[in-house]
């Protein structure tokens, strides 16, 4: 979470955003960046489950990780309104964002 808010994409959400398509090409500029083109022979291992997963396969593992503060960004951004109302706003955005 602390990489997205660092980064020089980050912005605060709000249900009335309109600018999906400028939000969707930022996150998707930062996973390109993240993937390298030996990510794709770290599939081929499957060694990104074991305990040396770093070594094996990082960008697997970096690719998850990134995954994963992209999951908690978008729930935190979700649950900092109180109001169900703008719950279904923000979550009706990020569907629409996510297609």
């Amino acid at each position: 979470m602390e990489n997205i808010k660092n980064s020089k994409f980050y912005h605060p959400l709000s249900p009335e955003d309109d600018n999906i398509s400028g939000l969707t090409y930022d996150v998707a500029i930062v996973d390109v960046t993240k993937t390298g083109p030996d990510a794709f022979a770290e599939f081929s291992s499957l060694k990104w489950n074991g305990k040396e997963k770093h070594l094996y396969a990082p960008n697997i593992v970096a690719s998850t990780r990134w995954f994963n503060q992209i999951n908690f960004w978008v729930q935190k951004e979700i649950l900092k309104y109180s109001q169900l109302h703008k719950r279904t706003e923000l979550l009706s955005f990020f569907i629409k964002l996510a297609k």
